[in-house]
């Protein structure tokens, strides 16, 4: 096992440029910190939810699409398969070897891809189910985040919207939770997530803005926010960042209110037009903190600090 000795190594992947860094633990790769009013938090946390709202309905959107996408292949196979066992037949009629040999090659190759198409739709079955469920839960926080301004869900920290294997959450009491099969997951503050052999799990951050993908053998922990940074704590493992750029981000953002409007325009949405009320009144509030202070996440490890920005990190 290499050991090493108050250096972080880390792979970063933009802007189609590779660099390997090794930074003391001295060392701190970040912009000075921000400070920022009570009333920009606020403007945070809800933006917080609406980017996630979003970032989970395109999630299950896709996946939607995946589904119909492999239905229509499983679609073909069938029909290729029963077209070439016609073949075969007629093949067989005729005494014609090597037409039957062709059509059976032809059923074996469409059967093995309607196996490999069926197991993609049980996938995004899945994920369709994970977002749902996941989507209906933000949904609900940001109801109440909108019917009780007092009483923020300011300790979430984090939406687990994937994972495979064996993924457990330990509370900062020390209980643990086993992650099951479609179950929600909304990280607090102070808790851990981690995984074992052949397992990973998915999470959101940055108002849906980021994605860290938690590899196999890894432990991460919330911890509690710096001045405009989100804070994650790796303990062990890998971990594999992306992040989408500002003004992308604030292009979905009012892509997706948009397509809120028309929905309202037909059809009646207690909860749609709560977020198009919310986002309506905040809309200037989120432009000026966009332009303020970009919001920034840091991995921290036990020797040094790395704050992500628009951007892709392989952290080991």
């Amino acid at each position: 096992m290499f050991r090493f000795k108050s250096l972080f190594r880390f792979l970063a992947v933009g802007l189609g440029i590779i660099a390997i860094l090794s930074i003391s633990s001295a060392s701190v790769f970040a912009a000075e910190k921000p400070e920022i009013s009570a009333q920009d938090s606020d403007v945070q946390k809800n933006n917080w939810l609406l980017g996630v709202i979003f970032k989970l309905e395109n999630m299950r959107d896709k996946a939607i699409a995946d589904i119909q996408k492999y239905e229509g292949e499983i679609q073909k196979c069938e029909n290729t398969i029963s077209k070439s066992d016609n073949i075969v037949r007629l093949a067989q009629q005729k005494g014609n070897v090597k037409a039957e040999k062709i059509a059976r090659e032809a059923s074996l190759k469409a059967q093995e891809a309607k196996i490999k198409n069926r197991e993609k739709k049980n996938s995004a079955e899945l994920n369709k189910i994970r977002a749902e469920g996941t989507l209906a839960t933000v949904k609900n926080e940001l109801s109440n985040a909108l019917s009780h301004p007092q009483a923020h869900p300011n300790e979430i920290k984090s939406v687990i919207t994937n994972h495979s294997g064996r993924v457990e959450i330990q509370k900062e009491n020390g209980e643990i939770i086993g992650f099951g099969k479609n179950q929600i997951g909304l990280l607090e503050r102070g808790d851990f997530i981690m995984t074992y052999g052949n397992s990973s799990a998915e999470l959101q951050f940055l108002e849906g803005r980021g994605s860290l993908k938690v590899g196999e053998y890894s432990k991460i922990k919330m911890e509690a926010d710096d001045a405009g940074t989100e804070v994650m704590n790796m303990i062990q493992g890998k971990v594999n960042i992306s992040v989408e750029k500002l003004e992308n981000y604030q292009k979905m953002m009012e892509e997706k209110i948009k397509a809120y409007k028309e929905d309202l325009k037909t059809v009646k949405d207690e909860t749609k037009q709560k977020i198009v009320d919310e986002y309506e009144s905040m809309l200037m509030s989120i432009k000026k903190a966009v332009v303020r202070f970009a919001k920034k996440f840091e991995v921290r490890t036990n020797t040094s600090v790395m704050a992500v920005r628009s951007t892709q990190f392989l952290v080991l």
